[in-house]
C-alpha cells in the first residue's frame, strides 16, 4: 500500500510518525515501518516496508531477474511459486523496490545500457585492420585501447624442423556478428513474432445431407 504527498506536507508527516513510533511502545499503537522514497517533482512516495520473505524475494530476483526462481528460493512452495512470482511483480511497491536495487547497483558498479551499448558497438564497428598487420598477423603496436578490447584471443606457436624454425601466429576477435545481432535487438530492428492482421473469411458448407463415397 503507498500514497503521494506534497512536498509541503513531507515535514508535518515526518513529525507526526516520530511522535507516533515514540509512543508506541507505551500506547500499544502499532505503526507499521514506512520507507520513504523521495522525487524531485515536488512528491513523495511512502509505503510500508517490505516483509522479510518479500525482501529476501527482492534480493534473489537480482540474481538472475527470474522471478519464479527468486520466489522458490525466497522460500515460497515451488508448486505456487510462478502464481507468487505473477503477484510480487505485480505490486507496485515491489517493483519500486526492485528498480530501486537496481539503480544502486547499477551506480555502485558503473555498469547500465549505454556501457553495455559501447562495449558491443566497439566489437560489432571494429574494422580488423585498425589492430591487426594482416602483413605479420601480428597486433599494431599503433592500435587504440577501444581497439585492442576486441581481440578475444592471441596464439602463437613455434617450430622446429630440417627446413628450421617458423613461427604461426594466431589473432582472434570477439564476434562482429553476434555483437551486431545483439545491438539490432535491443534497437528492436528484428521481430521475431509474426504479425498476421486483415479479415479471413470463413465458409461454413451444409453437407448433412450428403453421403461419404
Amino acid at each position: 500500500m503507498w500514497c503521494i504527498i506534497s512536498y509541503s506536507t513531507i515535514s508535518i508527516v515526518y513529525i507526526l510518525i516520530t511522535k507516533l513510533t515514540s509512543k508506541r511502545e507505551h500506547s500499544g499503537f502499532l505503526l507499521p515501518d514506512v520507507l520513504f522514497l523521495f522525487y524531485k517533482k515536488g512528491c513523495v512516495v511512502f509505503m510500508a516496508k517490505l516483509t522479510n520473505k518479500q525482501q529476501k524475494f527482492v534480493d534473489e530476483y537480482l540474481i538472475d531477474l527470474n522471478a519464479t526462481q527468486a520466489a522458490i528460493r525466497a522460500g515460497y512452495s515451488p508448486i505456487s511459486a510462478r502464481q507468487i512470482a505473477d503477484k510480487n511483480m505485480s505490486k507496485d511497491y515491489i517493483k519500486i523496490a526492485i528498480d530501486k536495487e537496481l539503480a544502486d547497483r547499477s551506480k555502485r558498479t558503473g555498469i547500465n545500457q549505454d556501457r553495455v551499448l559501447q562495449e558491443l558497438a566497439k566489437i560489432a564497428f571494429l574494422n580488423p585492420s585498425d589492430v591487426i598487420n594482416m602483413r605479420t598477423a601480428s597486433v599494431n603496436q599503433d592500435a587504440s585501447r577501444d581497439d585492442l578490447s576486441c581481440i578475444a584471443s592471441v596464439k602463437i606457436k613455434t617450430s622446429t624442423s630440417e627446413f628450421g624454425d617458423s613461427i604461426e601466429r594466431e589473432i582472434k576477435t570477439y564476434d562482429k556478428l553476434k555483437a551486431l545481432d545483439l545491438i539490432c535487438r535491443h534497437l528492436g530492428m528484428f521481430n521475431d513474432k509474426i504479425k498476421v492482421e486483415g479479415v479471413i473469411p470463413v465458409v461454413i458448407k451444409d453437407d448433412l445431407g450428403e453421403t461419404d463415397d
